[in-house]
C-alpha cells in the first residue's frame, strides 16, 4: 500500500494484511489463486461488526446422528449401526468445528465490506482493534 501525503500507520494486523492509518483502513490478500485489495477511508465507515460464523446444519446433523444412532442401536440391539452412526456424527461435528470463523466486517457508506478472519485472537485483542479503528475514525472526522 502506498501511503498518502502525511498519512501515518497506526497499526498492522494479520501479518501486515490489514493496515490502519490515520486516513484509511486497507486490506491486501495475496495467496494461491487470490489477489484482493480493498481500502476504506475512515470517514466513510458506517459500522464495525464482530461475529462468529459456522455451519449450523453440520452441528445439527452431527448431534442427530449421534443421538439417533445411540437410541436405534440400544433399542434394536444393533451395535454395528450404532458405531457407524457415532463415527458419522463425530465426523460431522469435526467438520462443524473447522467451519467456525471469527470475522470482523467493516462497512462503508455504500461499497464493498472489508471482511477478514481473526482466528487465534483473544476477545481483548479484537476489542482493542475495534477501539483503535473507532478512535482513528473519530479523529479523522473531527479533523476532516
Amino acid at each position: 500500500m502506498k501511503k498518502l501525503e502525511n498519512e501515518k500507520v497506526i497499526l498492522t494486523s494479520n501479518n501486515d494484511k490489514i493496515i490502519l492509518t490515520d486516513h484509511r483502513i486497507h486490506m491486501k490478500v495475496k495467496d494461491w489463486g487470490i489477489d484482493y485489495s480493498i481500502g476504506i477511508f475512515l470517514e466513510d465507515i458506517s459500522s464495525i461488526e464482530v461475529k462468529y460464523k459456522s455451519s449450523l446444519i453440520l452441528l445439527l446433523a452431527g448431534i442427530i446422528s449421534i443421538v439417533g444412532s445411540v437410541f436405534y442401536g440400544l433399542s434394536e440391539n444393533q451395535s454395528n449401526i450404532m458405531v457407524l452412526g457415532l463415527i458419522l456424527g463425530l465426523i460431522l461435528l469435526a467438520f462443524w468445528w473447522f467451519s467456525r470463523q471469527h470475522i470482523v466486517s467493516i462497512s462503508p457508506n455504500g461499497g464493498a465490506k472489508l471482511n477478514f478472519s481473526i482466528q487465534g485472537f483473544d476477545a481483548e485483542k479484537v476489542e482493542d482493534f475495534v477501539w483503535k479503528v473507532s478512535k482513528a475514525k473519530a479523529e479523522r472526522v473531527r479533523n476532516f
